[in-house]
């Protein structure tokens, strides 16, 4: 069966924030704690084990905060929940940076307090922003508000959220790790942010309710000015709650979320844009694909090995009463083609994974759901594993990664040693990232292809990125997959200089 339960999960976990560390660890929290900054539960779970441990944060309530993954394997967190504020602190963002650092630990990770993003409170606050693994090891962080002027929930009118324009780099190895661009960019909560391989980083819009209103963006980092790149959503997904993904480095694919502002009802469209070869002035724009079987928002999106896309969770409408328990995949390799329902859950044991809802690639291959609300008040703490139909039932067959390099250098070549059943063959090797997801889009999601030649038997010589604008350095997961669409689990590498 693709669906199974997630054995010991914890009553009070409902992950909202999902944080795969390259030691076979997932960091996941929810709601922070009430009338605090500063503090949020947390739990680990050993992926090996099985084992969940609680690691609290009790410097920042990293709840609602930003998070992506340095090139050392450390995960900034940017910003939070200041729950003293409003209705549990809606809308009010935290100043405060925090780092999860990996370790030889029993839970396998620890937290650090980093030097806050700024001395004000509230400019410097940044609540729902959006991390960005740059090309030099850096890290961008944009968006979120600073405080939300009531009414809380929506409706808001336009006009209620107070923004943080400012565009911010974290670098870990300076003394003073945060700058400060001169420019500042209106961006809307958590936008989708992908590098290019331009080197410029691409805002792939994710909201329509305030500005940049229908626009998508690029931001050169050399001297932090911002270009346009579409301005208008005539095609594809052009509401709040869609999800967004990187296919290819420069190649973006976005689907669901509302119809319109304003209408609850969420949209089936998708569309992709190749922006591979795009540079400042050149024309740009967006390409539907076929609609998804069902509309959907407030769901995410999962890259799986042989460059096919997982829409799965999410819901109809903006009620709660409709979810989408079926998930469907859609083959990038071919554009003209049509998305394919695939297994729902069993029973009802099995919740549906709305507003809230986390879903990862783990090294297995398989997908981790968990988290999710049934209200805006009752949320699901528990955690599920699907296993999409390329490894389902092909234990015995997969293509086994028996010697892959722990290191990997940009524009090189390096040899991985693997195994394919009998009367198959490999067809596509990838370096897929480790996930930091919420809230609809993993912030340090990308997928990159990887040319290759066969050398001998089941040795192939791999060719590593060009550079660094095609793929961030860090820790990624390698993986294979044959010509049945069976793929391998993940081999760790690591991608540097």
């Amino acid at each position: 069966m693709p669906w199974r339960h997630v054995a010991g999960w914890p009553s009070q976990l409902t992950a909202i924030h999902a944080v795969h560390l390259h030691n076979n660890r997932v960091m996941m929290w929810g709601y922070g704690d009430s009338n605090s900054d500063r503090d949020c539960k947390a739990w680990i779970l050993n992926l090996v084990t099985g084992e969940f441990f609680q690691v609290d944060c009790s410097v920042n309530n990293i709840f609602c905060a930003g998070h992506a993954m340095l090139a050392d394997g450390r995960v900034l967190i940017a910003g939070g929940t200041d729950s003293r504020q409003g209705e549990n602190g809606e809308g009010f963002g935290t100043r405060y940076a925090t780092l999860l650092v990996p370790d030889a630990s029993l839970p396998g990770a620890h937290w650090e307090e980093g030097q806050p993003m700024g001395s004000t409170y509230p400019d410097d606050a940044r609540w729902y922003p959006t991390n960005t693994s740059l090309p030099d090891g850096r890290q961008l962080v944009v968006s979120g508000t600073t405080q939300l002027v009531p009414p809380p929930f929506p409706p808001r009118p336009p006009g209620t959220r107070s923004y943080n324009k400012k565009v911010q780099v974290f670098n870990s190895d300076d003394a003073q790790p945060w700058f400060t661009a001169l420019i500042e960019q209106q961006l809307p909560l958590y936008p989708a942010m992908f590098v290019i391989p331009s080197g410029l980083v691409f805002y792939a819009g994710r909201g329509t309710q305030d500005a940049p209103f229908k626009k998508t963006l690029a931001l050169r980092l050399t001297d932090f000015t911002w270009h346009d790149v579409t301005l208008d959503f005539d095609n594809g997904a052009i509401g709040e709650h869609n999800s967004v993904c990187s296919f290819s480095p420069g190649k973006i694919l976005r689907c669901g979320g509302n119809v319109a502002e304003g209408n609850p009802n969420a949209s089936a469209k998708a569309a992709v844009i190749d922006l591979s070869a795009w540079e400042i002035g050149n024309p740009a724009a967006w390409a539907n694909i076929a609609d998804m079987n069902f509309p959907r928002r407030d769901h995410n999106l999962v890259m799986l090995p042989g460059m096919k896309v997982l829409a799965i969770g999410g819901q109809e409408t903006s009620d709660y009463t409709e979810p989408v328990m079926q998930p469907e995949v859609f083959d990038l390799n071919d554009l003209d083609g049509d998305w394919v329902p695939l297994d729902a859950p069993p029973d009802l044991s099995y919740p549906p994974r709305m507003y809230h809802s986390t879903h990862i690639l783990l090294p297995s291959g398989e997908i981790q759901c968990s988290g999710g609300q049934q209200n805006e008040t009752t949320t699901y703490p528990s955690g599920d594993i699907y296993t999409p139909p390329y490894i389902a039932g092909d234990e015995l067959d997969r293509p086994i990664i028996t010697n892959a390099p722990n290191q990997v250098q940009y524009s090189g070549s390096f040899q991985v040693v693997a195994t394919v059943a009998s009367g198959r063959t490999l067809v596509e090797m990838c370096l897929i990232s480790y996930a930091c997801q919420t809230h609809g889009f993993d912030q340090n999601q990308r997928y990159i292809p990887l040319a290759f030649t066969q050398s001998g038997l089941g040795t192939y010589d791999v060719g590593a990125p060009p550079n660094a604008n095609h793929a961030p350095p860090g820790y990624y997961m390698l993986f294979v997959t044959d010509n049945t669409g069976s793929y391998s689990q993940a081999a760790k590498v690591h991608l540097s200089v």
